[in-house]
């Protein structure tokens, strides 16, 4: 017989697989959101590559450029994830479009042929991975009771 003990003790890994898909959706639903704030509301400029980062993660990496551009006669910096691939394509000192908020000039993104929104699918693909994980933990006690009956 399935019991609620059963479906009990997995009921921690269920909640934390569940939490944390909503949290990477939260933040996924975040830089989508400002992205399209920036595509609505934002100014173009020209900016310059400042920096290259990558953050070795086990088998892969995250990939980050540093750059700057000016707004209202003031300098800002950003530094922003953007894939393996644009990653290799973009130097040091190259310029680049970036929109920014005018309200908000700390807010940017890489645009036009530079723009890039590798940190939002991160984001949305872990938050899947999470829930998928989440029912696995969830259907785990039904699916062993159904192999033993």
């Amino acid at each position: 017989m399935l019991t609620l003990f059963s479906i009990g003790c997995y009921s921690p890994f269920v909640l934390l697989f569940f939490a944390a898909g909503v949290v990477f959706a939260v933040r996924a639903r975040k830089e989508i959101r400002l992205m399209s704030d920036l595509d609505k509301h934002g100014r173009l400029t020209i900016g310059h590559i400042v920096r290259h980062r990558v953050y070795a993660l086990g088998r892969g990496a995250l990939c980050y450029v540093s750059y700057y551009y000016k707004s209202q006669e003031q300098d800002y910096n950003h530094e922003q994830e953007i894939d393996n691939d644009h990653f290799n394509t973009l130097k040091d000192g190259e310029r680049v479009c970036v929109r920014y908020l005018p309200q908000d000039p700390h807010m940017s993104m890489l645009a036009l042929e530079h723009r890039d929104d590798t940190k939002a699918r991160r984001y949305r693909r872990t938050a899947l991975v999470q829930f998928v994980i989440a029912t696995f933990f969830l259907m785990l006690p039904l699916c062993v009771w159904l192999v033993q009956h």
